[in-house]
């Protein structure tokens, strides 16, 4: 019986991140592109509910829009490599897969480059960035947030896994439609140790891209007694893509006159 194949080609364009596109000619069989390895249940019902981990392994690049008090951010992300690249009037900072580079442009850079360059990404990848590899699931008791009961699974890293696999995070999700609505994680960035200081995350709205269901606006919240309390901040995204497309290296090397993150 012979495999069914399909033929991915993609000439050189300027997408909408701003960025180019490499030209490819691929053969992938549908048999490879449906090979996944098993979740536990519950998370396996969060990545259908969200379009399924199968559509989201197909895609190369993400790519989003958001706007902070310097101006807009154009973030870009190579899903399978995870070079990055944060564009903006003020700065650019990028991973080019061998290390984080920072271009500043007006003024010194005020925040942590290494912290910041896939920070947003992590967040908004969310439910899929879950399926990486060196990934310890625990389902947890349910658990009530602004009066609704939610599901709740607690993430966690085997040693060795990524920059801070001390950071844990416990996704919520509604019970009924399975689709995630509040993020809670620690920040172990700067001391390397386990943190028992939760921060919250509202998925707030979400909005559909190439059969994902991504997310649209996130609201974090002030914590009391551990639980979330009021909102303090809101970030909406804007001019969402995410594709096949796989876009250039040349996106995400270093310009003249930046410097390397150490």
């Amino acid at each position: 019986m012979k495999k069914a194949l399909f033929t991915a080609i993609i000439v050189f364009f300027f997408n909408s991140c701003g960025n180019k596109v490499k030209e490819t000619n691929s053969e992938t069989t549908l048999e490879e592109v449906a090979q996944v390895k098993e979740y536990p249940t519950a998370i396996s019902y969060i990545f259908e509910a969200h379009g399924g981990i199968t559509t989201w392994n197909k895609m190369n690049n993400l790519c989003f829009e958001i706007e902070k008090p310097s101006g807009a951010e154009m973030h870009s992300t190579d899903l399978k490599s995870r070079k990055t690249l944060i564009a903006s009037n003020a700065f650019n900072i990028g991973n080019d897969g061998e290390k984080i580079w920072i271009e500043e442009i007006d003024k010194p850079y005020e925040g942590n480059p290494k912290f910041y360059y896939n920070l947003m990404f992590y967040f908004y990848a969310m439910p899929f960035i879950l399926a990486d590899d060196g990934i310890v699931y625990t389902d947890l008791e349910d658990t009530i947030l602004e009066d609704k009961t939610y599901g709740a699974i607690k993430i966690g890293y085997n040693a060795g896994v990524g920059e801070t696999p001390e950071d844990e995070y416990i996704v919520f999700y509604d019970k009924e439609t399975h689709k995630m609505a509040w993020l809670a994680y620690t920040i172990t960035f700067f001391d390397k140790t386990k943190s028992t200081d939760w921060h919250y995350i509202k998925y707030d709205t979400w909005l559909t891209e190439n059969g994902l269901l991504l997310p649209q606006t996130l609201v974090w919240f002030d914590v009391k007694e551990g639980k979330p309390s009021t909102p303090k901040n809101t970030v909406a995204f804007s001019k969402v893509l995410v594709s096949e497309s796989v876009l250039e290296n040349s996106t995400f090397q270093a310009p003249d006159g930046s410097r390397v993150v150490e």
